[in-house]
């Protein structure tokens, strides 16, 4: 048997769209239905999409972070305050929190223009009603302590937002606008009363 020369041997790649070929041009010889055709072309593209695609596919994986109560998080929180930066002029960092504290530190907020921190309470994982704001902020600041009007309850969910100041260097809830990105989302940063600070 006579050896095929290297030039006439396809890579594994083309394969499938070697017997694709070679399958309608049998085919034409023949005469089964041509709903048998179609269904071997569609299947054919199929099965060359689908290795076409497969080495394309992104390997990357976010390394999830935990919270202090050991739950996994998908970004980190140094990940969130990043991209942030990166959607805008302004973001803030805050890390899990003592429980039964009646006030908070956040670790250091970035406001293009001068504003508050504002903290809430969770509402059905949603950011609800504030109980407790700083005083004006304007660049970055480092250890924001903020005064709350109630305790922290153990293992909830509080929001620190940032907020723009209308003018007058007084936080007014209604008047003063949250601060949103780029990507017109709203700057927060989520947090949790823990037991184990």
């Amino acid at each position: 048997m006579a050896e095929i020369p290297e030039e006439y041997i396809l890579p594994p790649d083309f394969c499938p769209v070697f017997f694709c070929v070679l399958f309608l041009s049998y085919m034409r010889s023949t005469s089964l239905p041509k709903t048998w055709i179609f269904f071997f072309v569609a299947v054919m593209v199929l099965v060359i999409a689908a290795l076409w695609q497969s080495p394309q596919k992104s390997q990357i994986k976010s390394v999830p972070s935990e919270t202090a109560t050991g739950e996994n998080l998908p970004v980190s929180r140094e990940a969130n305050t990043e991209s942030m930066l990166k959607n805008g002029d302004n973001a803030i960092y805050v890390t899990d929190q003592p429980s039964r504290a009646s006030k908070i530190e956040v670790g250091y907020v970035i406001l293009a223009i001068p504003g508050f921190v504002i903290i809430r309470d969770d509402e059905l994982g949603m950011p609800g009603k504030i109980i407790g704001s700083s005083s004006l902020l304007s660049g970055r600041t480092n250890a924001v302590s903020i005064d709350l009007e109630k305790t922290l309850g153990a293992g909830q969910v509080y929001y620190a937002e940032l907020v723009l100041d209308d003018g007058n260097a007084v936080f007014e809830e209604g008047k003063d606008l949250l601060v949103s990105d780029n990507n017109k989302s709203i700057v927060l940063m989520s947090f949790q009363a823990s037991t184990d600070l």
